[in-house]
């Protein structure tokens, strides 16, 4: 007896679904059982002949990601900034105690020109570039309505749209050799709401879609050997977030530059696709995952997340009040 061809091609579907369903199950136990293991060491890969650049190299968590990267060894470490002081005293800071070639290029990667003219100018005296770390960023802290417009439309193309310019001038040549690795020094605001930060939250949520989307297409056109990997730190010890705590800081103290730097880089060499800093933000992101918001709120209103940008508005303003005098 003949079987339709229509009851055939579902029990293909169906047999394909269970496939599926099977190996998202391995996948899940297996990033399940990584980290678990956190402790437990993972081979990190050979950097030794690719090109290295990160933007807001010159100061904060880029210095320490230029310090961590140089212990690796890596065939050129090139930094972008807008600050020539801060990049030459990193480039020399690296030079000199890593014996490791460093050098750096002004660039304001918030415009889309100059991040493509110096991308030439880059990959013509340097080669191309095999790890691109985006890590250039800025934070403005106003309520949606106090705003500046141009603050704004600043904080996205500072945050946001330099990861599209920079892929853009770099990812091609990743794709002739089917090689290359795309970092995003993200946050955890990429993934959570913090009121008085509206721009910088819709910055880092849009590098997370675009991060995502990124990985998705290079799987789905064959680039395998392409690398995407997302950090998503909490609040960083640096002066661009001074002021800013939660009711509980004792518990949740800001993270030091130096380890945020040397996890991104333990998540980089092991081909991580995506990390949260500290882990307890794994937590919070599986909560949010399936608690109504009115419940999210209600946590981070105890948390003290809805006043936590105070501080930093009291720091601002002091800082207007002293350039008056």
């Amino acid at each position: 007896m003949r079987v339709p061809n229509c009851v055939s091609g579902a029990f293909s579907v169906l047999k394909e679904f269970i496939g599926v369903v099977a190996w998202c199950f391995f996948l899940s136990a297996k990033a399940l059982i990584r980290n678990l293991l956190f402790f437990w060491p993972r081979p990190y890969k050979d950097i030794s002949h690719e090109v290295v650049l990160i933007t807001g190299g010159g100061r904060g968590v880029g210095r320490y990601l230029a310090m961590e990267f140089a212990k690796h060894k890596p065939k050129q470490i090139i930094l972008w900034g807008r600050n020539e002081d801060m990049l030459n005293a990193t480039a020399s800071a690296v030079k000199l105690s890593k014996k490791v070639p460093c050098d750096y290029m002004i660039c304001d990667v918030s415009k889309r020109e100059e991040v493509y003219e110096k991308a030439e100018l880059l990959k013509s005296k340097y080669g191309n570039v095999s790890i691109l770390v985006n890590n250039a960023g800025m934070v403005s802290g106003f309520d949606v309505l106090d705003n500046d417009p141009e603050k704004m439309l600043m904080t996205i193309n500072t945050n946001l749209m330099s990861h599209i310019w920079t892929s853009k001038a770099f990812l091609p040549s990743m794709m002739q050799s089917n090689h290359g690795h795309i970092v995003s020094i993200n946050s955890v605001l990429g993934l959570m709401p913090l009121p008085g930060a509206a721009d910088y939250c819709a910055s880092k949520y849009g590098v997370t879609a675009f991060m995502e989307n990124l990985a998705f297409e290079l799987a789905s056109e064959g680039y395998s050997n392409i690398i995407t990997t997302s950090i998503h730190p909490y609040i960083i010890d640096t002066p661009m977030f001074t002021g800013i705590s939660t009711r509980f800081p004792a518990l949740f103290p800001p993270l030091h530059k130096g380890y945020v730097a040397w996890k991104s880089l333990d998540a980089i060499l092991t081909n991580s696709p995506q990390i949260l800093l500290p882990r307890i933000q794994y937590f919070l992101l599986f909560f949010r995952s399936f608690m109504p918001v009115d419940a999210m709120m209600a946590i981070q209103k105890f948390a003290g997340v809805d006043t936590c940008m105070h501080g930093f508005y009291a720091r601002r303003q002091r800082n207007k009040q002293s350039k008056k005098l």
